[in-house]
């Protein structure tokens, strides 16, 4: 073997792997219940977003429905980012609907009583505001726990959630 080649084999193995430092480093367990807590918060934002999309009516139909389906769509990019990031930290993810329940932060479903386009906007806004503001939270304490992996993935899940907020809110500016 040529001496580049058995340098480039040297670089391309190295002797730990991202997940067997996961699987040693003191701070893993705080890291995946970090993931898990915005992961049940997303799943249920998730669900909302897609009951939302189902029931709206009135005259904005046709711009919300397609916009709900594009907040699913994100949240469950996200669902799946923080899931697998608890199980290359070592945890298991808890995604299963008993387990979002009991992990639920809201007093109440915001989404389930929408009876108007106006209520279904409003409560997606606010739990897209929710998730954005424990999303920048999360960045913090994965930082706090010299994580930089997690407060990236965490970041873009702000920036993402953040912009899909933007997207919903901006139906509940009144008209000049």
């Amino acid at each position: 073997m040529s001496k580049s080649l058995e340098r480039s084999a040297t670089l391309a193995a190295p002797t730990t792997t991202p997940s067997q430092r996961a699987q040693t480093d003191a701070t893993r367990g705080a890291r995946a219940e970090l993931c898990n807590e915005l992961l049940a918060e997303a799943i249920e934002l998730m669900l909302q977003a897609k009951h939302a999309h189902w029931n709206v009516g009135g005259p904005h139909f046709a711009a919300l429905h397609p916009l709900f389906d594009k907040v699913f769509a994100g949240m469950l990019e996200h669902v799946d980012g923080l899931g697998e990031r608890v199980v290359q930290l070592g945890g298991r993810a808890r995604g299963t609907l008993q387990a979002v329940a009991k992990a639920s932060k809201a007093n109440s479903d915001p989404g389930f009583e929408a009876a108007s386009w106006r209520e279904h906007v409003r409560a997606l806004s606010t739990s897209l505001a929710s998730l954005s503001a424990r999303a920048v939270v999360g960045v913090e304490r994965a930082e706090d726990l010299g994580d930089p992996i997690t407060a990236d993935l965490l970041t873009q899940i702000a920036r993402s959630t953040d912009e899909l907020w933007w997207l919903v809110a901006v139906h509940l500016r009144e008209e000049s």
